[in-house]
């Protein structure tokens, strides 16, 4: 799972002002779904809480999750405001629909006139 973790936590980090953080301070439940890239019908869907919420002045938790996915510390370097939020998973699910199980069709050649792609 992209993020970074702290046993089995999972840090997010944001700025106080967020939505984020505004909603999971008035309600920490929260949702996470992860969907496969390169397969988009495998999807992990996570229940979880914001169990700890703490300042990332420092962004002791937010670069290392920068330079995992661009290589280049948190751009935005603005340390008033920033938050890393502890979340705890409470129910993980995972999901994998074979394509058999989709009912994919062909477009009508009608529909494939349509939209100028004919014979293809």
């Amino acid at each position: 799972m992209g993020g970074p973790r702290e046993g089995d936590h999972i840090l997010i980090c944001t700025g106080e002002g967020s939505l984020k953080a505004k909603n999971t301070r008035r309600d920490p439940r929260v949702s996470l779904s992860i969907v496969d890239f390169h397969d988009p019908y495998q999807e992990a869907q996570l229940r979880d809480r914001v169990v700890e919420r703490g300042p990332d002045g420092d962004f002791t938790y937010g670069d290392p999750n920068s330079i995992k996915y661009t290589g280049k510390p948190f751009p935005f370097r603005s340390p008033e405001g920033r938050v890393a939020l502890v979340i705890e998973i409470e129910k993980a699910r995972y999901t994998d629909t074979p394509s058999s199980l989709l009912n994919i069709r062909r477009p009508s050649d009608a529909s494939l006139r349509i939209l100028g792609i004919a014979g293809a």
